[in-house]
């Protein structure tokens, strides 16, 4: 664990888990920061078909902590070596500490890209909803749920020098929030909105501790108040995003568009289990040792090739997959049944260890060692 500082700016109230536990209507000036939790967030975050470097054996900029404080602060320039690196291991970093605040602290179980949305055509089968890009420029990055009620948007930055909320990189972040429009029946809705600055400390910038700024910025529209069908939206975009980075996006784009529908009844797949309770998971190790894009695409393992995926196993630390039964509801909402989305019902993290994590969406994050190949299946 260690420890960050946390500023807030324009909260009617604080979030229940940012509360002061000594009196509520205060906010937590300080948070405990779990490693290995943040280092699954990278992982989600980072990989893809193509595979970067979370095939490393461990979120490699948390190597560069100083080992003699709990604060999360880094040695000497780090995290990155030269310009060009620290200041896209500061978009990475901030990227991944805000995805970690959505989880932990913002209860967001679904978390998808708005880009995943902007100016596409959904159909109806979302309750005419649209994200409408209102101006050049960039987004906000994220569009998150955890129920029909709890939506939000949110927008992520890592930064090295201290910043205040009277800062341009907030001037900026707010205008994000102003050219996307969310728009049910031609009627724009207000979201609840979250900026996430987080300010990294190290011992060159002379920083006390790491901090994240957030602001609670206002966005026009309707309220909203509640709606069954965003939530699926977001759902079906979160799975989309992942399906993609595991080189499944003809599933994934299926999943949003009305005109992208599978017809095909079966595809192969690899399926693997968990050795703690054998349940069976469509996934993937995330190994350095190959780099071509059909050592990961699921589909191409119908031999059923014990001795490939034997070897990936040791050559990799982690395997991320996602729940069979989760997997083949959304084959069922891909191939046209859009009713299947109801079926996806959220469950309780499991952390069973300092790796692997069940979490509440289907998605599980192992421990290599810890998933047995159990053949390729048609579904």
């Amino acid at each position: 664990m260690r420890k960050i500082s946390v500023d807030y700016n324009k909260f009617i109230a604080p979030p229940a888990k940012l509360a002061d536990p000594t009196d509520p209507k205060k906010y937590k000036s300080e948070v405990e920061i779990d490693l290995n939790e943040l280092s699954r967030q990278y992982i989600i975050e980072e990989f893809d078909e193509h595979l970067t470097t979370c095939s490393a054996s461990d979120y490699i900029d948390l190597r560069f902590l100083r080992k003699t404080t709990n604060l999360f602060k880094f040695r000497g320039g780090h995290p990155g070596s030269a310009k060009d690196s620290r200041k896209e291991r500061s978009r990475v970093m901030g990227q991944t500490m805000t995805r970690y605040f959505l989880h932990e602290f913002l209860n967001a179980k679904y978390v998808a890209n708005v880009s995943t949305f902007l100016n596409k055509d959904l159909g109806s089968k979302f309750g005419n909803y649209k994200l409408i890009r209102t101006k050049d420029g960039d987004t906000p990055d994220f569009i998150c749920a955890n129920n029909s009620s709890d939506i939000f948007l949110a927008e992520a930055k890592g930064r090295r020098t201290d910043k205040t909320f009277s800062d341009p990189v907030f001037t900026n972040a707010r205008n994000q929030f102003k050219r996307v429009k969310i728009e049910k029946g031609g009627k724009a809705i207000s979201l609840d909105g979250y900026i996430g600055v987080f300010i990294i400390a190290n011992e060159n910038n002379g920083l006390y501790n790491s901090k994240l700024l957030l602001e609670d910025p206002a966005t026009e529209g309707e309220a909203f108040i509640e709606s069954n069908d965003l939530l699926n939206l977001v759902k079906m975009g979160h799975y989309c995003e992942l399906l993609t980075k595991m080189g499944l996006g003809f599933i994934g784009e299926s999943l949003l568009s009305n005109d992208s529908k599978l017809f095909e009844d079966k595809f192969p797949f690899q399926i693997f289990t968990y050795k703690g309770d054998s349940q069976e998971y469509i996934g993937m190790f995330l190994s350095p040792q190959f780099q071509e894009d059909r050592f990961f695409h699921p589909i191409f393992f119908d031999r059923g090739d014990r001795y490939l995926n034997s070897y990936l196993k040791r050559s990799s630390k982690y395997f991320i997959g996602i729940n069979r039964q989760i997997f083949e509801t959304l084959l069922s909402v891909a191939r046209g049944n859009t009713q299947a989305i109801n079926e996806i019902k959220l469950t309780e993290n499991q952390i069973l260890n300092g790796i692997t994590c069940k979490y509440a969406d289907g998605i599980i994050i192992s421990d290599s060692y810890l998933m047995d190949y159990k053949g390729s299946y048609s579904l």
